[in-house]
């Protein structure tokens, strides 16, 4: 995660550094204009851009550190434990919202585990307790 204080701007990266898709298009999500995703020519979300008051959710996120949680169906990210009000999906991912308007960015789960390489994914994911 990154966060530029001057454009009051954060970018959520999907994948670790060492991934480097070659970014082919960059999309509004339709259902909240104050973010939009990175998407790669396998058409996979590579980072989200946060604008306005949802790049908040990233400036107070920094000093935290976040790992995917490896689900038997998807990876998951949640920035803030709160219960989702509303959701949308789009290229394979479900982001998730505090508010019922989509607004209030909470996290996101990567489902389409075909097209994201999870064994990319597992590299940011906390080990699993048995």
């Amino acid at each position: 995660m990154t966060y530029d204080q001057e454009a009051k701007m954060g970018y959520l990266y999907l994948f670790p550094k060492t991934f480097t898709p070659v970014i082919e298009d960059t999309d509004e999500l339709e259902e909240n204009a104050f973010l939009s995703v990175d998407v790669d020519q396998e058409g996979r979300i590579v980072g989200i851009e946060f604008f306005n008051e949802e790049a908040n959710v990233i400036r107070d996120s920094l000093a935290d550190a976040f790992l995917y949680e490896e689900q038997a169906t998807c990876f998951s990210l949640r920035l803030r434990n709160m219960v989702p009000k509303s959701s949308c999906l789009l290229q394979g991912v479900t982001f998730y919202f505090a508010e019922t308007d989509h607004t209030g960015f909470i996290g996101f789960d990567i489902l389409d585990l075909e097209r994201y390489p999870v064994e990319v994914l597992r590299t940011l994911a906390q080990p699993a307790y048995k």
